[in-house]
């Protein structure tokens, strides 16, 4: 069996909806012997056009980045040429196109026909997309509110990372989904070679820096809280265009670490005793819940997308608004209570290892497939 896949983003760009497909389909060829994946992306990080990567084949097309790290268009001559020639060496038995509001959600059920099989969409988020101009977030909205019920109506199948994109796509399309869930992440179990002081007390950041991700809020935060508490240390893990501007914070206390290897992150989040998710982003289902939740951190986050089906209010976390003045209340709290952070951080670990497995995930995903070839 060969699965095609299409996403502009992909390995080396970092990403949930990246994440989700390489450890999705590395499950897949893991649990299925006879399974070959195809990847289609955008050569948005301008590395080797193809590649072989965990098992994939990789296919970079060149592009031009429309928004940086949000919406790209293909070469489109140079995607054909690809098509055309990947037909002529394989057949597929599915062609998977990621996050509706890509333009390749927009032309996979067309690629499908033209290779003879089936198609599916997979969308991961619960809401329009955002971006920190209002104009292009309005229209965003009308673009997705036009163009996504007509080319949901094109799919064989559509899956969904979430309850809430799938409550969301229905109002949005009218179209049913099904949910398949992420996994969690394969821990690294190297002694870890991150050095820091036990007397302190770790408060992390880990996502894009984009103001939708909402860093911002942390660093302000952040300068609050180490003034009043000598014995806490802030980190912000990611890189993105706001890292310049929010680097002018760096200090002793308050550390931007740029983009981390996701081994690196692992180990650090061992160590982190709170991580901050104050997303304002369109979130779907965010991984680094779930892999704060393998760490047995104590979350703080914002009732984005999925969020709430991890985090549930006071018992695997704490759900906040996005505001200053109430991460400060519910970081001092936390920072305060090492009682508390240890029956969040434990209660979110055992339900992230009691209800999410990519083997689980895998297994939907091959039936899906084989049903409706």
């Amino acid at each position: 069996m060969r699965i095609l896949v299409i996403t502009p983003y992909f390995y080396p760009h970092p990403g949930g909806s990246q994440h989700y497909i390489e450890e999705l389909y590395s499950a897949l060829m893991e649990s299925n012997s006879d399974i070959e994946v195809d990847i289609i992306c955008y050569n948005t990080e301008k590395t080797k056009e193809e590649e072989r990567y965990k098992n994939f084949n990789v296919y970079r097309v060149d592009a031009l980045e429309i928004l940086t790290d949000q919406f790209a268009l293909p070469n489109y001559l140079e995607l054909i040429s690809l098509i055309k020639r990947l037909k002529k060496n394989h057949t597929y038995q599915v062609v998977n196109a990621h996050t509706r509001f890509f333009d390749c959600s927009w032309w996979t059920p067309y690629i499908a026909k033209y290779l003879n099989t089936q198609s599916i969409l997979t969308d991961h988020c619960a809401h329009h997309p955002v971006h920190n101009s209002k104009l292009v977030s309005g229209i965003v909205r009308v673009v997705d509110r036009i163009l996504t019920p007509l080319i949901a109506k094109k799919y064989d199948e559509i899956t969904v990372t979430n309850k809430a994109t799938q409550k969301f796509f229905k109002n949005l399309t009218g179209s049913s989904s099904r949910i398949i869930y992420p996994g969690l992440p394969q821990v690294d179990n190297k002694k870890s070679k991150i050095n820091i002081d036990k007397n302190k007390i770790l408060v992390g950041f880990v996502g894009r820096m984009i103001s939708s991700k909402n860093p911002g809020l942390v660093v302000l935060a952040a300068q609050n809280i180490t003034k009043k508490y000598p014995s806490v240390d802030f980190y912000l893990a990611g890189d993105g265009p706001l890292l310049p501007q929010l680097k002018q914070d760096d200090n002793s206390q308050i550390k931007f670490l740029g983009k981390l290897s996701r081994e690196r992150l692992q180990k650090l989040l061992k160590k982190t005793d709170i991580l901050v998710h104050p997303s304002q982003h369109h979130e779907g289902l965010p991984l680094t819940l779930l892999e704060a939740g393998i760490a047995n951190c104590a979350v703080i986050a914002t009732d984005q997308g999925g969020t709430k089906e991890i985090i549930k209010n006071k018992k695997t976390g704490i759900i906040i608004k996005p505001n200053k003045k109430e991460l400060i209340q519910t970081l001092e709290k936390l920072i305060k209570n090492s009682n508390l952070r240890q029956r969040l951080s434990k209660n979110l670990n055992i339900k992230v290892k009691k209800e999410f497995s990519w083997k689980k995930s895998a297994d939907e995903f091959i039936n899906l497939i084989s049903k409706k070839h």
